[in-house]
């Protein structure tokens, strides 16, 4: 994961309750400098927690933007993954730009993120194409919450993020 060359731009893991997604997600955002991951809100207009980390944790889904918001989710979704030089916006603070390149992680039980990503605009075939090519889909089986379970669930997986390997070799497992 920390081969960036060729990154992925955004990862979507649908699937079972309990089987360590979230897990997951904290422990890809520690490969990096900052130690945990941003909410899913830095799609909306107020984003300044990508500066803390890159990676953009969407627990549930894609988190919902607000009317008054600047852009759409799919406009929203398609500038972060793009990256580059992104205007920062911070409650009570002038915009600014810097230059970030944040990953999106999406977990969710059973969401369809493409569909939520979309909502309700008319986008081209080519538009969801661009959409898609961005967005890899690991669909996460309820044997991995078979296998947290029958080992003691949060018990059996105290202390994986905090810099031992265990966490990869569950991650080699989904």
């Amino acid at each position: 994961c920390l081969d960036v060359r060729r990154p992925i731009c955004a990862l979507h893991l649908p699937g079972a309750s309990g089987a360590g997604k979230g897990m997951l997600a904290q422990g890809l955002a520690e490969c990096f400098e900052g130690e945990t991951c941003n909410d899913g809100r830095a799609l909306g207009k107020f984003n300044a927690g990508l500066l803390d980390s890159p990676i953009v944790w969407c627990d549930e889904g894609v988190p919902t933007i607000r009317s008054d918001e600047t852009m759409a989710v799919d406009q929203a979704f398609r500038s972060l993954v793009t990256g580059g030089k992104l205007t920062v916006r911070q409650m009570r603070q002038d915009p600014f730009s810097a230059l970030l390149y944040p990953r999106i992680l999406f977990t969710a039980n059973d969401v369809d993120v493409i569909r939520a990503i979309i909502g309700q605009r008319d986008l081209s075939d080519d538009d969801v194409r661009a959409i898609e090519i961005r967005l890899l889909t690991l669909p996460v089986s309820v044997e991995a919450t078979r296998f947290l379970t029958a080992r003691g669930n949060y018990a059996f997986t105290k202390g994986w993020v905090e810099g031992d390997y265990t966490l990869a070799n569950h991650i080699r497992y989904l």
